[in-house]
């Protein structure tokens, strides 16, 4: 694989394997506790006396540029697979030039020990601790896409003046931990009402930003580069780095908070099947039972941001020189670019600077239609909050999902169809199977062998505590 590529790889990598990154579970009626990173409100009127997860990790990786021949995913995975081809790059992978700018993202969430209670037939609150790492890469031109891929060897784009508007690498790591309180304010006759909330305690691990408005350059060769009038704005935590083997995160920005909120509204037209007498002239809701045909939900997750301040020589600079000569540049790690732009351009703002990074803040609604007892259809679009032009931020991948599911107390199967920000189709599969949940929404490359431009996977394992039925004396009474 070229060099250039190689380094943006890596950077990935280093993060290791988000709220949209459980697709198709998350809508569940049985998500429990991880039902909040898509909707606060889930946990009021659960399905759950309590739900503990204990542990798990999801990933997303996907851009809209390169892609992979699904073919190479297939078997068998011997030595002349394509995976040990070191001509791989250049037989089994595609360019798409289309004319847009190009992006890349990678969403990572490890989830910890965390827990929800019902309290109340109205009342739940649930305490939660994720750690979460995210690269965005952004804004890149085709032309610019096209000469990094090809490690700058594109001669018909050298010595001509070209352009890429919002050119931007991003990147944070940070621990959250979450309170959150989720009520039914509403729940007469056929409708029903309930909104929830999170507060979360942020404690940065790590943050970089290299951002670029407006990219003016001239490549005359591959090792000679004349940029015009360029403010480059860069900074990091005084703790990242991507060289080593050995990678360790200490906190090291300022604690702040982040909150997420949300509200869900369900029609139950039958809703007095659900009925039982639980004592003489008192009846109460099944708790076991989901009682809707229809569930529209809206939420708001992450707003906030986490301040840092600036490690090593990373500072704002400007640069307009001809001719750059960087046949010999060491760019293996991060003090290595701190050097080559506080050296080469002419700095602009002091030393010590503090920065914040926006969190990925998103926007969500979620649509729900029971179809027939256990089997549910899901519509839950999911638009991230961009702001292009912010250079101190992350953000989210917007997406449109379709899920078919099956939905039981202990066992659920959910088809995911996913339409992606990048124009990517995915489609894949999950299961829930009593304590143990994974899944992912790329199995295009198993199934069709088409293109594959991402991937991603989740995994939890819980112990969850359902609501039983009620004796079916009082069942009786009612029936």
């Amino acid at each position: 694989m070229h060099r250039i590529t190689c380094l943006i790889v890596g950077l990935a990598c280093f993060f290791g394997a988000s709220a949209q990154n459980l697709v198709g579970y998350n809508a569940s009626n049985y998500a429990g506790v991880n039902g909040i990173e898509l909707q606060p409100a889930s946990i009021a009127d659960s399905r759950y006396r309590v739900d503990v997860n204990l542990g798990g990790t999801s990933f997303n990786v996907t851009n809209n540029y390169i892609s992979v021949s699904g073919d190479v995913f297939r078997g068998p995975y011997d030595s002349s697979h394509p995976f040990n081809d070191p001509d791989f790059f250049d037989k089994y992978t595609t360019r798409r030039n289309d004319g847009d700018p190009k992006s890349v993202y990678f969403g990572n969430t490890i989830t910890m020990p965390s827990a929800m209670v019902s309290l109340s037939p109205k009342h739940s609150v649930a305490f939660t601790w994720n750690v979460r790492n995210y690269l965005n890469i952004d804004g890149l031109s085709p032309e610019l896409a096209t000469l990094i891929s090809n490690e700058l060897d594109v001669q018909n784009l050298w010595n001509q003046r070209l352009s890429s508007q919002n050119v931007s690498v991003q990147s944070m790591s940070w621990a959250e931990y979450g309170v959150t309180y989720s009520r039914v304010l509403f729940n007469e006759g056929p409708l029903f009402f309930k909104a929830g909330g999170r507060v979360k305690l942020l404690q940065g691990l790590q943050a970089f930003y290299l951002y670029i408005n407006d990219l003016q350059y001239n490549f005359s060769s591959d090792t000679s580069l004349s940029l015009f009038q360029t403010d480059i704005s860069y900074g990091h935590s005084d703790n990242f780095d991507f060289s080593g083997d050995d990678i360790r995160y200490n906190f090291t920005g300022s604690a702040s908070f982040g909150f997420d909120f949300g509200g869900v509204f369900e029609w139950r037209p039958n809703h007095e099947k659900y009925k039982y007498e639980k004592a003489e002239d008192y009846y109460a809701e099944r708790r076991d039972q989901n009682k809707y045909k229809l569930r529209v939900g809206f939420s708001v997750t992450d707003l906030g941001r986490i301040k840092y301040k600036k490690g090593g020589e990373s500072a704002n600079v400007r640069a307009n020189i001809s001719n750059w000569d960087f046949t010999d540049l060491d760019i293996t790690s991060v003090p290595s670019i701190d050097s080559i732009l506080a050296n080469t351009f002419v700095v602009t703002e002091e030393e010590g600077q503090e920065f914040g990074m926006a969190l990925p803040t998103a926007i969500s609604l979620q649509v729900d239609y029971r179809i027939w007892k256990d089997f549910y259809v899901n519509f839950t679009p999911f638009w991230a909050v961009k702001r292009e032009s912010n250079e101190n931020k992350i953000r989210e991948l917007t997406q449109y999902n379709i899920t078919p599911r099956w939905d039981h107390k202990w066992f659920g199967v959910f088809v995911p169809f996913t339409y992606d920000e990048f124009e990517n189709l995915h489609y894949g599969a999950a299961l829930r199977l009593g304590a143990v949940v994974f899944g992912t929404r790329n199995l295009t490359p198993f199934v069709s062998g088409g293109d594959v431009f991402g991937a991603d996977f989740y995994f939890l394992t819980k112990v969850p505590i359902p609501y039983g039925a009620p004796s079916k004396r009082k069942r009786q009474q009612v029936e």
